[in-house]
């Protein structure tokens, strides 16, 4: 008897799991990145999203010309642990006041620390 009251409940709700876990495992695709130039793929997300606030008046200042240093004189990025960069584990908590940065562009920027943090 319960169960023919709560049959859409229960049908609604495995629907809405199956969804999810779907969309979940598809949204988990390691994206590949090959190449990381900081003039051609670093500074235009900085452009994009992150010099609104940081234009000189916040460190570092990522305004276009000014970044690379910024970011080198404020050791902002690790060589010998990309993945502890204060800029890469800043891009990857979820703090409020950082603009979203696709996975694309979050996996561009440590393969660029990965790659020496050159300013090419």
């Amino acid at each position: 008897m319960e169960w023919k009251k709560n049959r859409y409940l229960y049908f609604t709700l495995i629907a809405t799991f199956s969804i999810i876990y779907s969309c979940e495992k598809e949204m988990i695709k390691p994206i590949k990145v090959e190449t990381a130039s900081f003039k051609k793929d670093i500074e235009p997300i900085f452009a994009n999203k992150c010099v609104e606030c940081h234009n000189g008046s916040r460190n570092p200042n990522l305004s276009a010309g000014k970044a690379y240093t910024s970011l080198k004189t404020g050791v902002y990025y690790n060589l010998v642990t990309p993945t502890e960069s204060k800029l890469y584990v800043q891009l990857t908590t979820n703090s409020t006041h950082i603009p979203k940065t696709s996975d694309l562009e979050k996996q561009k920027i440590l393969l660029w620390i990965k790659l020496g943090a050159k300013n090419d």
